[in-house]
């Protein structure tokens, strides 16, 4: 059975590599030319704003979280924005913001 701790570790690592992969692809391209490598990065970085900072918002308003608590406390599944494509949006934009760098 996949635990939330182990879906965590398999993003981590997924994140880890995208980023090597990235670092060592920027060190093969040649200087001259690397437009699209620059631009990946910078469409990497657009898309990773509203990835890990929507979820703040939807988990305190949408989830229902009781006063005081932490905004991951959720009292009710989020379904809505982000969360309506995939379940850990934060994880994708953390790693689109690795990459983008």
């Amino acid at each position: 059975m996949v635990t939330n701790k182990s879906k965590t570790q398999i993003f981590s690592l997924l994140g880890a590599m995208a980023t090597l992969g990235v670092i060592v692809l920027d060190r093969f391209l040649p200087r001259e030319g690397a437009g699209l490598l620059y631009s990946l990065g910078v469409v990497c970085l657009l898309f990773s704003g509203p990835l890990f900072i929507s979820p703040f918002w939807y988990l305190s308003r949408q989830g229902k979280v009781t006063q005081g608590s932490a905004y991951g406390e959720t009292l009710q599944l989020v379904q809505r924005g982000p969360y309506a494509l995939i379940r850990h949006p934060q994880y994708l934009g953390y790693m689109l913001l690795a990459a983008g760098f």
